[in-house]
């Protein structure tokens, strides 16, 4: 059986915000790679995430959940469906997004600008970007902090005027686009209206998730990818995918799932000059 569910190898880009005061003028410049991610799980009721709808209320017969802070009216319809794919060949997914994170194929990196705190700061400016180059490994096989990697000249964009709180930093809302590669075929997850969070560490690692609405022909599509999942899998998803569209689209219709990756982070150093 393919094991390669609907992500192997992933990397985002995100859609401009409008232009903010900048930040970056003072203060250190700061940079993070994803060491390893995924799926945003919930348990009994109880999710990361953001309010994407704007609304506590159920919206297309999905509940809302609740964050571990005890914010209401967080969105993560995928969580409905993850026992479903646990149970399932489904489940390796996780294992084949770190194995691309691993060798290098999929290094997804945050640079923070105008830090002065990693506890409070009233202003910093975020970018998402990607990275590239050969990670070095520690002794645990993951991604050595502190190592040098490329910057790829690739797409990315900055959130200006974001704060840190409480050692949370919250770059929001956010549209994450997320191209998809499926063996032969390519495509792109356009995660609407989410964000991202990162949590720092003493120690110097963070740890975070990022999340946004998910358009259900687009999943259909990947599914239904020449060579990319098997026909069980694709069939297993495709009847319960219903169960986690909890949010509507422009026209009102129940089409569209809230979803989520956490990730694990190191510090690192970034070079090269990056797409202007």
């Amino acid at each position: 059986m393919n094991r390669n569910w609907w992500i192997i190898a992933l990397g985002f880009g995100c859609a401009p915000e409008p232009e903010q005061n900048d930040c970056g003028e003072s203060g250190a410049t700061l940079h993070y790679v994803v060491t390893s991610m995924g799926y945003m799980r919930s348990e009994d009721g109880i999710s990361l995430g953001y309010d994407i709808d704007g609304t506590d209320d159920p919206v297309c017969r999905v509940d809302d959940l609740t964050d571990p802070e005890g914010a209401s009216g967080i969105d993560n319809g995928l969580s409905y469906l993850i026992p479903a794919l646990q149970a399932s060949e489904a489940k390796v997914v996780g294992g084949y997004i770190n194995e691309a994170i691993i060798e290098g194929r999929v290094l997804l990196a945050v640079e923070i600008q105008g830090v002065d705190s990693l506890v409070d700061d009233d202003c910093v400016d975020v970018t998402f970007l990607q990275a590239e180059g050969e990670p070095l490994l520690g002794t645990d096989g993951g991604l050595l902090a502190g190592q040098t990697l490329l910057r790829a000249d690739l797409p990315e964009t900055t959130v200006q005027s974001v704060q840190i709180v409480n050692g949370v930093l919250d770059a929001r809302p956010l549209n994450l686009d997320v191209p998809v590669s499926l063996l032969d075929a390519n495509f792109e997850l356009n995660m609407r209206d989410g964000g991202l969070q990162l949590r720092f560490a003493e120690d110097g690692a963070a740890e975070g998730f990022f999340t946004g609405g998910l358009h259900q022909e687009e999943i259909t599509e990947i599914l239904n990818s020449s060579g990319g999942v098997d026909s069980d899998v694709a069939d297993l998803v495709n009847s319960i995918l219903g169960l986690g569209l909890d949010l509507e689209d422009e026209n009102g219709q129940c089409a569209k799932m809230s979803a989520g990756l956490e990730f694990q982070a190191a510090a690192i150093y970034l070079v090269g000059g990056g797409v202007e």
